[in-house]
Formats: structure tokens, C-alpha cells, sequence
């Protein structure tokens, strides 16, 4: 990928993700202790970003590194994936054993369910 292609995805993202927040340029670069012209330059891809600033730009937004480098549609599949797996995780950490070994077989079967019915459409 070419570097002013991926500068302007990433700074697409970060728009997309502060403008979701509600927040503008100056409140995210506040929250991110970074300087509000910088975080400008980088939404209009004009510079480049470290993986450091990158971070505490995320940790602002409360989103992944992995999420804001999503750009393709399978990224963002495997990024939802991966906030479904974490949302189970956290419904389940905390469960005995035989809690967890019944929840899964309850979620099998409901699985199995909805493949049924999905089949059975025309």
C-alpha cells in the first residue's frame, strides 16, 4: 500500500472515530495530550504519526490500535469478531466450570437453530 494511501486511511479513521464521539479536533488532542494543529495534519494525511502518538490517540477514542488500521472489510469482520469474542469473555471469566460447559451447549443448540431456520428460507 502505497504511504499516502495508508496516511489517508488512517486519518480517515481517526475523523470517523473522533466525529462518532462527538468530539472535536481540540477536545481529542487534549485527551490525547497532543497538539490540536498536529491531529489536524494527521486527519488530512499531511504528516505522518508514530505508533506511540497512534496509541494515545486510540486510548482517547477508546478503540483498539487494530480497530483504527481496519480498512478492508475483512479487517473489520475480524474486528468484530474480535469485540463479539471479548463481549463473551467477559460474560463468562467469572462462571464456574459447569456454568460455562452449559452455556456453551445452550449456545450450540442455538446455533444449530438458526442455521435451521436460515436454511429452510427460500
Amino acid at each position: 500500500m502505497k504511504k499516502n494511501t495508508l496516511l489517508k486511511l488512517v486519518g480517515g479513521n481517526i475523523r470517523d472515530a473522533r466525529k462518532k464521539k462527538g468530539l472535536t479536533q481540540e477536545e481529542l488532542a487534549e485527551k490525547a495530550d497532543i497538539n490540536p494543529k498536529f491531529l489536524g495534519k494527521v486527519e488530512r494525511a499531511e504528516t505522518n504519526v508514530s505508533v506511540v502518538t497512534l496509541s494515545k490517540i486510540c486510548d482517547a477514542l477508546g478503540i483498539s490500535l487494530s480497530g483504527l488500521l481496519s480498512f478492508t472489510a475483512m479487517d473489520k469482520k475480524f474486528q468484530k469478531l474480535g469485540e463479539l469474542s471479548s463481549e463473551l469473555w467477559g460474560l463468562m471469566v467469572k462462571k464456574d466450570p459447569e456454568t460455562i460447559k452449559r452455556s456453551i451447549a445452550a449456545f450450540k443448540s442455538i446455533l444449530e437453530g438458526a442455521e435451521k431456520l436460515t436454511r429452510g428460507k427460500p
